[in-house]
This record gives structure tokens, sequence and C-alpha cells, in this order.
């Protein structure tokens, strides 16, 4: 079977189509007005957040969408507060070229005028660093995106090179939530440098890793399954009976000091190491015995930020320990007894105030007494108070950006 189409269908399907395109073209038109409409809004809000990145770009889009002379004149501010000074030039001229608003176009000219005047600074003075010799500066930071200051104005963003003059330099490096840094250099002609940077965040003192530790812990010490007096009695006699208690309270002290090298660190584990002493009273009246510890203590702390800020600290102690009796006391033959002692406790504790934690402590410690090193085991249980010295104690963001000096 063959179809044929005669003139008067031909028309009819030309007319059809001719009815679509009529219909596609306003909604495609629409389309696009609505694109550079919402990419317009975008640039805007972008723009008064000072994210003049992020605002090019939806100009950009909005332009490529609707060619309006004024979105050239935004294009142009963006690359402006950016310091692309070429590129500016480029858009503000394409602007008064197509422009009608003398006002605006007013405005575009004095900005014109002012990028001129600042690029033929720049001409100028990097014609007077070619006479006089210029070297390079290559910064790193940890963490990266650090703004770079130098010769009064801001340079690059980290990792980057610098072209300085040759001289003293002062190097301003920025990033939010960190301290600033300042670095002076000695810059020499047709040399490289590299600089690398830690930043310290910036962070309250509670929260700050400490440079050095005081604590007291008070609680109370009791021996483990009667060992205590196992070990004082096995210096009397076999079948000596003591009747005292193996229990009673404890107080101590201790220094630690923290390496700067953590100060980088404030959320990961820290080592210390210090001094530790305790004294203990077991027993009560005529029949007690005083026993002194003091030695060299290894600790862990690990900051914890969930539910809220605290740290835990693993300890290791070890050292010398020191047994005197009561007057009446039968428990030592002699007036005093002398060992050794270790152990090993964990400390949980939260900041209070600036420099105060506060917080609850559990140790297990092993005892042996003279020559026939008698064993004795405890258990110390209690609370703890600390006054912490944090790095960076002094230390704040630098009120301004400084250049050269």
């Amino acid at each position: 079977m063959q179809f044929r189409l005669s003139l008067t269908s031909i028309h009819g399907l030309l007319a059809l189509l001719f009815c679509l395109w009529t219909v596609a073209v306003p909604v495609r038109a629409a389309a696009a007005q609505d694109d550079a409409r919402e990419h317009y809004e975008a640039a805007e809000k972008a723009y008064s957040l000072g994210r003049f990145e992020k605002a090019l770009g939806h100009y950009l889009r909005s332009l490529e969408a609707r060619d309006v002379p004024a979105l050239y004149f935004n294009v142009a501010q963006c690359h402006r507060q950016l310091k692309r000074w070429e590129r500016a030039l480029f858009f503000y001229r394409r602007f008064l070229s197509r422009s009608t608003d003398e006002s605006q176009n007013a405005l575009a000219r004095r900005h014109i005028a002012a990028i001129e005047a600042i690029v033929a600074r720049d001409r100028r003075e990097r014609e007077a660093a070619v006479k006089r010799g210029t070297g390079q500066v290559t910064v790193f930071t940890s963490p990266a995106g650090a703004s770079v200051w130098a010769e009064g104005r801001l340079r690059c963003m980290t990792p980057c090179t610098l072209e300085l003059v040759a001289g003293r330099q002062v190097l301003i490096v920025r990033r939010p939530g960190h301290f600033d840094e300042r670095v002076e250099r000695q810059v020499r002609p047709f040399t490289h440098e590299l600089v690398s940077l830690s930043l310290d965040p910036d962070i309250p003192l509670g929260r700050r890793p400490p440079i050095v530790l005081l604590e007291q812990p008070i609680g109370r010490f009791s021996c483990l399954a009667g060992s205590c007096d196992a070990a004082h009695i096995g210096q009397v006699r076999a079948t000596a009976v003591t009747g005292g208690e193996d229990a009673g309270p404890a107080i101590g002290a201790g220094v630690l000091f923290y390496p700067r090298r953590a100060r980088f660190y404030p959320f990961h584990s820290q080592v210390g190491l210090g001094l530790h002493w305790m004294i203990v009273k077991m027993g009560s009246g005529i029949d007690s015995l005083t026993a002194h510890h003091t030695g060299l203590q290894l600790r862990f702390t690990l900051p914890i930020t969930a539910p809220f800020l605290s740290f835990v600290h693993l300890d290791f102690l070890g050292g010398y320990t020191y047994v005197g009796r009561s007057e009446f006391s039968d428990r030592l033959i002699e007036e005093s007894a002398h060992g050794v002692h270790y152990g090993t406790g964990v400390t949980w504790d939260f900041p209070v105030v600036a420099f105060g934690r506060l917080g609850v402590t559990a140790r297990l410690q092993k005892t042996f007494l003279d020559e026939n090193w008698l064993e004795s085991r405890g258990l110390f249980v209690g609370v703890v108070w600390s006054a912490a010295i944090p790095h960076n104690i002094e230390k704040r963001n630098l009120e301004s950006v400084e250049g050269r000096k």
C-alpha cells in the first residue's frame, strides 16, 4: 500500500509545526528568564555575605542567560573585591560600552581610575624590585588554606610562593579558628626559602592542652585481702596480733610536664612525665601506720569532647616507700620500714574554671618492704582537683596586619 501526501496535507503539517514553534519559543524564553533571576538573587545574597567568588559564578550564569549591562558592572565589582585587577578593568569597560546610566558610568570610571593607579603602583614596585633584587619564600601551613599577608597586603593562600623584595620582611599568616602567626625573614636576592608553620587552634583556656599540670588527690586507701597486715606482721612474728585497720585516709600531690610538641594537637592524646607523692594513714590511735609514697609518674592524656569536654588520664607510677609506726604499735619491729612501690591508675576530670579541673581517680598499687620483699596491695579511690597551665597562655590574635618594615 502506498501513501501519498497531497499539497494540502503538506501545508497543514507546516502550519502545525509553526504553531508548535511559536508556543515553544516563549516557554524557553520564560525558562531562561527564571533561571537568570534565580542566579541573580543567589549572587546578590552571596555578595552581601562577602562570598565574592560564589557571587561571581552566579552573576556570570545570569549574564549568560540575559545580556544586561548592569550584570557587567556586578561582575567587575566581584573581580575588584577579589583583587583581580585586569579582569575588573575588562568588565568595567564592557559595562561602559553598553550602559546609558550616567551615575553608574561615573562610578565605574572612578573604579577604573583607582584600579589603574593600583596597577601602576604595582608595576613600579615590581620594576624597583627587579633593580634591587628579589627572593622567593614558599609558605606551608598545617592546616592549609591560611592567608599570607606581606608588604601590607594579602598575597596568597597557603601553600604558596611569594616574590618578595630583598631585605627584612614580615609575614602575617591567618586562618579562621587559629591564632595568627608573625614570621620575620631576611630575604636575600635570588634565593628561595621554605617556611613551614603549624597553626595553633584558638580555643578557650580550659580547652587548651597543658604544659604543666598540678594536681592533688584526696580519698581513701584500702588494703586488698589483708595484704598490708600480712606484710607488716611478717616483720614481727608470725603469731602477732595487731588488731589494726586495713584502710585509712590519704592525700597526695603531683606535678606533670607535657612536651612542647603536643601543643598543636589539642584533641589528640598527649604524654606527660612528672613526680607524685602520697601519704596514707592506716589504723587509729596508738596502733597506726603512716606510709609515704613518692616517685615518678608517666601519664597518657586523652581529651574527650562528648557529651562534654573532659580528660581521661592513664597513669603509671613507681618509686620509694617509707612506712612509720606509732609509738605503741606492734605492726613493725623497727620504728620504720623502707621499700619500693609501683602502680597504675585512671583519672577522669573536666574544666570547671579557666585553669582549674575537678575529677575522680582510682589507683591500684603494690608495695614491697625491706630486704624480704614483703608484698602488700592497695586501692586508692578519691577525688582530684588540678590546675593546668596551658600552652599559649598569653597568645592573642594580632590586632592589625603588618607589612614590610
